[in-house]
């Protein structure tokens, strides 16, 4: 893995810290009528998107064991209430198979997507570890152009502890 990759990788997997080390410690807080349990997750991605004019975002995606996939927004797994937010964002759920290093996501419409790790636009979370030195701070910055004299810019600032 070249260093931008892997430089890409340790960014992108702070923002799961949070969630998975409320896994590994049990703090589930959570009851079992929602759904999925954080422990019912196989594994944590990012999907790079591409959005109007010239702008990439990564969407922190959810498999889950039993073949389900969720993309996550604000909420940690451990609190999602899945009935609820399946009737709320059903655009947000599916499910999904891996064949090899390709991994097909299927939308509530029924339309597969395949990705493959490593192809610019599918990358595994990975869990931080102390002994990797980060920057102190990671800064995404996103708009742009959106036509008839509208230009936006949107940031968001990950400080790492140090």
């Amino acid at each position: 893995m070249d260093a931008k990759r892997l430089a890409v990788a340790i960014i992108l997997s702070l923002l799961t810290l949070q969630t998975m080390t409320s896994c590994e410690e049990g703090n589930l807080g959570i009851d079992d009528d929602l759904g999925h349990r954080a422990t019912d997750v196989e594994g944590w991605f990012f999907r790079a998107a591409y959005v109007y004019p010239v702008a990439v975002t990564f969407e922190p995606v959810v498999l889950y064991k039993d073949g389900d996939y969720v993309e996550v927004e604000d909420e940690p797994v451990e609190g999602i209430d899945e009935a609820a937010d399946r009737r709320e964002r059903p655009e947000a759920w599916g499910t999904w198979r891996k064949e090899g290093d390709n991994y097909y996501l299927t939308d509530y419409e029924g339309h597969t997507e395949d990705y493959q790790l490593g192809s610019e636009s599918w990358y595994p979370a990975y869990p931080y570890m102390d002994d990797v030195p980060l920057a102190t701070g990671y800064v995404n910055s996103t708009g742009g152009d959106y036509g008839n004299g509208t230009h936006a810019l949107f940031q968001t600032r990950i400080d790492s502890p140090r």
